[in-house]
């Protein structure tokens, strides 16, 4: 791998763990981690559009990075929503457990195919 690449992954990274958090610190997150799912939404939109975007035009592989492993990969976070489901289990709240797990991996996946599709909609 080369400098460029790190530094590309390592700018996209800054960038997006900043949106993250300033995202993230709109919602409370007293008794429900919706800052978490907001993020990991409207990440995986995101990069269902970058991919959708790669597969017509194929974006430049430094860009790509700092978009995808960079940006995004900071951006969303999979590791803190495990930690959430975990706490809310731990609690006996499992009607919010299901709530978000089914947020965060269903409507994710949702989100996602919607990004990819919206892109292919416009520009193919």
């Amino acid at each position: 791998m080369t400098i460029y690449k790190i530094l590309c992954i390592s700018c996209g990274g800054f960038l997006g763990s900043i949106l993250r958090y300033k995202i993230s610190s709109i919602f409370p997150n007293k008794s429900f981690p919706a800052g978490t799912v907001a993020v990991n939404l409207t990440g995986s939109f995101f990069l269902g559009m970058i991919f959708s975007l790669n597969s017509i035009i194929e974006i430049n592989q430094y860009l790509f990075l700092f978009l995808t492993l960079g940006f995004a990969g900071a951006y969303t976070t999979f590791s803190t929503a495990i930690f959430e489901e975990h706490k809310l289990l731990e609690n006996k709240e499992f009607k919010k457990a299901i709530i978000y797990m089914t947020a965060s991996i269903a409507l994710g996946f949702i989100c996602a195919s919607l990004g990819y599709w919206l892109i292919r909609l416009f520009l193919v």
